[in-house]
Order: C-alpha cells, then structure tokens, then sequence
C-alpha cells in the first residue's frame, strides 16, 4: 500500500506537532517495512529513514501546497493520506482516503489566542471531519468536544501520542514540581 504522511512542520517547527511526527516516522520505520511511504515537505527534514520512505519536497506555499501535494499524491497511486495537522487537504480531498489527526479544537475555543490565518483555515475542520475515514485525536477529551461540537461518529479515534525515549523515568523524583517542555504561548495556560 501506498500511504503519504504531510510532515511539512518537522522542518520548520519542531515543537510538539514536530515531535509527533518525528516519533510517528521513527515508530512506522521500526514496525512497517512492507508499505511504502512518501513524506511531503516544503524543505528537505534531513531525515535517516528506510529504503520504504521517500521524501518528496514540494515548493509552493499556502494553499497552493496543498493543491500540489493532492495531485502528486494521486499521480503517485497514493492510497492513504495522512494529514498530521492541517485541514485542507482532508477536506478537499479527491479520490484518497484521509486519516486526519486533530491535536485540539483550540481555534475554536479560544480563538483569541490564534492567528486570523489559524481561525479561517480552523473553519475547515467540519468539511475535514466529514470527509475524512479516519480521525485520531490524542484525548478522550478532543475526541468528546468534537463529538459535541460537530458530530458523533464512530471513525474517532484515541492514539495518545507517545513520548520520546529521553524522556524516560530517570529514578529521581521531586514532590511538587512539575516539568513543561512545550512552547510558551498563552493557549497553554501555565
């Protein structure tokens, strides 16, 4: 099977869509040798993948990116893609099934800690739902404010998204304290 992953923010940004994509990459690399896989990116990632893996740099931005990655991929016979963050593609999507992952609806709770661009391509979610086979979300909690919010299916599913193996219990405990490794914005309410 021909499977496509977006990976565009492992290069730009590595915060934590980039650490799950890294994680996602490393962990198939590790299980899946059969399927083929073409990553797609607007830079090289510089990533060390098996022989399975191809990374394909498409270099367009804004929507246009996304129209030319949506027709790569039906030129190359893929089968399934998986948009790792964006909407766009899963919701104008044309003869591939979608996996979408959703990491939080926070565009549409807390639209003032976001950009206009994020808000206006948020909007996009209902269409990316609809259209999408399968949507993984990280919480039973994203996956409850979706169902309230949109709809209730049965194609929403809970993949809490793994750790990386630095960060491994090291023996030492400290009562009290608590260790954030995210990005500083306010959406994250420290």
């Amino acid at each position: 099977m021909k499977i496509a992953i977006d990976i565009e923010p492992i290069a730009r940004d590595h915060a934590g869509i980039g650490h799950y994509i890294q994680n996602l990459l490393t962990s198939l690399a590790q299980i899946d040798q059969v399927n083929s896989y073409v990553l797609y990116a607007k830079e090289d990632p510089r990533l060390d993948l098996p022989a399975n893996f191809e990374i394909k740099i498409v270099r367009s931005s804004g929507p246009w990116w996304h129209l030319n990655v949506l027709r790569d991929a039906k030129k190359r016979g893929v089968e399934i893609y998986h948009s790792t963050h964006s909407f766009q593609i899963p919701a104008l999507s044309w003869g591939i099934k979608t996996v979408l992952t959703v990491h939080d609806l926070g565009s549409w709770t807390h639209p003032q800690w976001h950009s206009r661009k994020v808000i206006l391509l948020g909007k996009l979610l209902p269409l990316a739902i609809h259209r999408s086979q399968v949507i993984l979300v990280p919480t039973k909690s994203i996956r409850d404010e979706i169902q309230a919010k949109f709809t209730r299916t049965g194609k929403i599913f809970v993949t809490p998204e793994g750790v990386g193996s630095e960060y491994s219990p090291g023996g030492v405990k400290v009562p009290g304290q608590i260790a954030f490794v995210g990005t500083l914005e306010p959406r994250k309410n420290l």
